[in-house]
């Protein structure tokens, strides 16, 4: 999509789909019931977690927050 990471990609995906009104999913993984990003903490992912890809990657809030 983004042509730059996985997590830059995931960004404007979730950023689209919140604009669309599509942003929430009744028992979404992510932060507040969404799809958003869930970084592994662990360095292993498990389930819906992701790696980071970069040490600037957006927090799962500053994708959220930013228009």
């Amino acid at each position: 999509m983004s042509g730059d990471s996985a997590c830059a990609d995931h960004a404007i995906a979730y950023r689209m789909r919140k604009l669309a009104g599509l942003g929430t999913v009744p028992a979404g993984e992510g932060p507040n019931n969404t799809d958003n990003i869930i970084y592994s903490t662990s360095g292993s992912p498990i389930g819906f977690e992701h790696p980071h890809c970069f040490p600037t990657d957006l927090s799962a809030a500053a994708i959220e927050n930013t228009h």
